[in-house]
């Protein structure tokens, strides 16, 4: 079955080795300082005010990992950002795909922002609680329809910010602004849906 976050497949599946054929790649990313460094600043702090614009390079990494990391190294965030992703669909330790993800939010990437701020959602909840909010809320309002819906579920659960589940719904429909047919926006109606839900048992109470 399909996860309903396949950019955020880390929230949900389990972390093994690598096999023998990524060991190289993994060797490389554990020597680069310079990912090293941008992995401990929060990515709202991190983010590149320059916008860079999404290129799918998943399938282009799946086959050329080593090319891939090559042309991330050399400051092409999508490349990042696909590498990042083929790590993580064949379950590698959680650190790799994070260092991609902080170089290409460094780069201008959005959507990678968004991924590394759910990193620490799940791997450094309390202690990244008002980092990671922080760079859902910045992502939300540079246009990235997972970043709207992730600041909408903070909001809710009121992580980082004071509970608000009327921000949450608007924040949640922008979620749905340019593709209601994406995941990112399935995501977000299932949540007002759910906060939905609990405003009615309130009220029944």
């Amino acid at each position: 079955m399909r996860s309903i976050l396949p950019i955020f497949i880390f929230l949900f599946g389990n972390v093994v080795f690598a096999n023998g054929s990524d060991k190289e790649i993994l060797q490389n990313l554990s020597l680069n300082e310079e990912m090293g460094r941008l992995k401990d600043i929060c990515p709202s702090e991190l983010y590149s005010k320059t916008d860079f614009v999404f290129k799918d390079r998943i399938s282009y990494c799946r086959e050329r990992k080593g090319d891939c990391l090559s042309k991330c190294e050399g400051g092409d965030p999508n490349f990042c950002f696909g590498l990042g992703n083929v790590l993580q669909e064949g379950g590698i330790l959680e650190l790799y795909p994070e260092l991609l993800y902080a170089k290409a939010c460094k780069e201008g990437l959005v959507i990678a922002c968004t991924n590394r701020a759910a990193g620490l959602m799940r791997f450094e909840a309390e202690s990244k609680q008002n980092c990671y909010s922080s760079t859902f809320k910045l992502t939300c309002s540079k246009d990235d329809a997972w970043g709207c819906a992730m600041y909408g579920l903070v909001l809710h659960e009121g992580k980082g910010f004071k509970k608000n589940d009327t921000l949450a719904l608007e924040v949640l429909d922008s979620a749905c602004k340019f593709d209601v047919e994406s995941q990112a926006c399935q995501y977000a109606q299932q949540l007002k849906s759910k906060i939905a839900e609990s405003r009615n048992a309130v009220v029944e109470k």
